[in-house]
């Protein structure tokens, strides 16, 4: 992830200097990249949605909770707010206590305030007075 926030970063700053000529090169390598991210968020998320089934009765519940952190970090990626909030609250809510609990709570604020900014400034009243 963070080599290609370093490629998505690096192909920005080459865009906004180069010539017309060259902006369509760029422009196209950076879609490659934003397309390949997405298609790593999306991998990832199936393999952590496909480890869930293979969790038993009684596995650690510090790993699940540990990778339902990790599908909600990758929902948040994804700009999947409202999915992402109701994965991080349920984290913070099973893991009251623990780092992964805290975690979920940042990742579940984080989400809550990504929405809110989505909203119509009219409806942030009735949102935060629920």
């Amino acid at each position: 992830a963070d080599s290609a926030n370093a490629s998505l970063e690096l192909l920005e700053s080459q865009l906004s200097a180069a010539s017309d000529t060259e902006k369509q090169t760029i422009q196209a390598e950076l879609q490659s990249v934003k397309d390949a991210v997405q298609r790593d968020q999306s991998q990832a998320l199936e393999l952590l949605q496909q480890a869930f089934r293979l969790f038993r009765q009684g596995d650690s519940r510090e790993d699940l909770l540990t990778a339902r952190s990790f599908v909600a970090f990758i929902l948040i990626r994804m700009d999947r707010y409202w999915e992402a909030s109701a994965v991080s609250d349920f984290v913070c809510r099973s893991g009251t206590g623990t780092d992964v609990g805290l975690k979920g709570g940042a990742f579940a604020l984080f989400s809550y305030r990504k929405l809110l900014e989505t909203l119509p400034a009219e409806r942030h009243a009735g949102i935060m007075n629920a």
